[in-house]
């Protein structure tokens, strides 16, 4: 399944993958690894400390929140993959094993007869999710989006135009955050 979307997305974009993609399939406690990392190297522990400060007093948040933890919260909600520009991988998430009493209740798909189930990423049921991000390593490929990216950190007018440009972050607002950090993950 993997090999015909790899295969399939030039088709439409008339042009050929330069390289080809590193795909791996992490765990969601991966993820949170990833993220956890990521957020240490943007946003350092004193900036979460007093901004959960500052947003606590003005009333945007609950006084005294985890800022951090919420945010990490936040952001591994609703992520099913992601490319990063920086390592140039293309990471999907597996699906968490069902449990026990729910693998008896479900009944096999024609698919899972033929080639087995397993905790893997759901290639045939996340379609959409591996286009989506198979898009974005083509782009990475052709327009360098980490180049792009460093030649406008410091502009952040620029930055925003090319995150939106790029597809980065523009996903739905997520139900649990606070109102403030939802807005500021479609308007940053």
């Amino acid at each position: 399944m993997r090999d015909a979307f790899v295969r399939r997305l030039p088709e439409y974009l008339g042009h050929d993958f330069r390289h080809p993609v590193k795909i791996r399939t992490i765990s969601e406690a991966d993820l949170r690894k990833l993220l956890l990392e990521n957020l240490a190297k943007e946003y350092p522990d004193e900036r979460f400390e007093k901004d959960s400060s500052v947003l606590g007093q003005l009333g945007f948040t609950e006084p005294g929140i985890d800022l951090k933890k919420l945010s990490l919260d936040v952001y591994s909600e609703g992520i099913a993959g992601f490319y990063d520009t920086d390592t140039k991988k293309l990471d999907l998430i597996a699906e968490p094993p069902p449990a026990p009493d729910e693998k008896k209740k479900k009944k096999k798909s024609v698919w899972e007869k033929i080639f087995g189930s397993s905790s893997d990423f759901d290639w045939e049921g996340n379609r959409s999710v591996a286009s989506h991000e198979l898009a974005h390593a083509f782009a990475d490929q052709v327009f360098d989006l980490h180049s792009l990216h460093e030649s406008v950190k410091s502009d952040g007018d620029m930055t925003l135009a090319l995150s939106r440009l790029a597809g980065i972050g523009a996903g739905p607002p997520y139900r649990r955050a606070p109102l403030l950090l939802r807005e500021q993950m479609l308007f940053p």
